[in-house]
């Protein structure tokens, strides 16, 4: 599997390569879903707790231009650009992520979203910021879900997860899509 790693130096390295250049901060935002239904009768709606959207991440890195003309800016861009917008089998491909911030939040696989990049002329740097979603693969959800299922048989549990043979199905196909 492709890997992401951020190590505690602020350096990016995508597959066991390092990406020239440091990293300034990365942002990770995770919200809660709610739904919400207005009431006849009642001033407000209630809101219903759904669970938890799939985080973005995003990392803002600068590529930087040396003195000694042993690395160009754009060439860590065009690394940059060719170590994210990899397709397998005409799919983005799923990165296992990396590092200590992940970890402490549970965040184990990404997919790629976006590229942006300001080019600053004045101090010779490119300034780039690397989009990410949250994702687990759908075979992760499936084996989650069986297991889940075949707990709850074997403990006699009337609340455990099940997978329908339709679920199964969209699963399937999923899996065929995302990998």
């Amino acid at each position: 599997m492709n890997t992401i790693r951020i190590d505690r130096s602020g350096s990016l390295s995508v597959d066991g390569s390092k990406v020239f250049g440091q990293i300034e901060r990365v942002n990770v935002r995770g919200v809660m879903i709610i739904d919400s239904a207005a009431l006849q009768g009642s001033s407000g709606k209630k809101k219903v707790f759904s669970g938890y959207d799939d985080a973005d991440i995003t990392i803002v890195m600068k590529l930087l231009e040396t003195a000694d003309g042993g690395s160009d800016r754009y060439n860590a861009l065009t690394t940059v650009g060719n170590a994210f917008k990899k397709m397998e089998s005409g799919v983005p491909v799923i990165y296992a992520i990396e590092g200590d911030l992940f970890q402490a939040l549970n965040v184990r696989h990404v997919l790629f979203m976006g590229l942006d990049v300001d080019d600053d002329n004045e101090d010779d740097t490119l300034q780039v910021n690397i989009s990410f979603a949250e994702h687990d693969p759908v075979i992760a959800l499936v084996q989650q879900q069986q297991s889940g299922s075949d707990q709850a048989a074997d403990d006699g549990a009337a609340d455990g997860i099940t997978v329908s043979e339709a679920d199964q199905q969209s699963f399937t196909e999923l899996e065929g899509f995302y990998g």
